[in-house]
This record gives C-alpha cells, sequence and structure tokens, in this order.
C-alpha cells in the first residue's frame, strides 16, 4: 500500500449538507471490493458493483473518496458515494469498461443528481 495519495481528482462540486455540515443528504456509505479499475469516480451499480457502460440507465452510485488508490485490489472497504442532489464533473465519471462518453445515466439524473 502506498502512503500518498495519488488521485486528487475532484468529482463532487456542490451537494447539499445536513444541519450538522454532513453529507449524509447526498451521500451514502458502499460496500465493495477494490478492483484493478476502480478509482474516484467510478460509476456504480445498486450492490455496489462496478457498473458498465451497458449499465448506465440504472447506474446508482458514483464514488467520491479521493484515497482509493491507496486500498490494494480485493479488498473490501467502504466508501463515500453520491447517491442524489449533487453536481458531478463529467470528466471524473468512469465505468468499469472505460471513460464516460455520451451515455445517458437516466437513474442518477432521476435523483438530481447533475453532470456538469
Amino acid at each position: 500500500m502506498s502512503d500518498t495519495h495519488t488521485s486528487f481528482k475532484k468529482v463532487v462540486v456542490n451537494s447539499l449538507l445536513d444541519e450538522f455540515g454532513g453529507q449524509s443528504i447526498t451521500h451514502d456509505s458502499v460496500l465493495v471490493v477494490k478492483t484493478s479499475t476502480m478509482e474516484n469516480g467510478s460509476i456504480l451499480n445498486e450492490d455496489g458493483t462496478e457498473a458498465t457502460k451497458a449499465e448506465a440507465a440504472t447506474a446508482f452510485y458514483i464514488i467520491d473518496a479521493a484515497n482509493l488508490d491507496v486500498v490494494n485490489e480485493g479488498k473490501a472497504l467502504l466508501v463515500s458515494a453520491v447517491k442524489k442532489d449533487a453536481q458531478v464533473l463529467k470528466s471524473s465519471l468512469k465505468f468499469s469498461d472505460g471513460a464516460y462518453t455520451n451515455e445517458s445515466l437516466t437513474a442518477l439524473e432521476s435523483k438530481n443528481i447533475q453532470l456538469i
């Protein structure tokens, strides 16, 4: 495991805060198993697995965890993931089988996740 963070890309630009200043309104903790393709900005299915481009219409979460790159492949962990009511950078998004291009993320868009 590395001692330094190598991925500081920003995923969430703006989100609602709860009354304590936290992100419980917009984020969930999601159990994932780290894969070789998983990184900050990876799009997830509801079960915490990485979504493929073919699954774009049913995508459920977006990983928002800048320190994910220091976790070893195969390790199970909880990550912070956007679930609703946030503005997210399109350039940070990624499917398990490639970068986000123009796939329709209708499931995320219906939860008021705006791609900018």
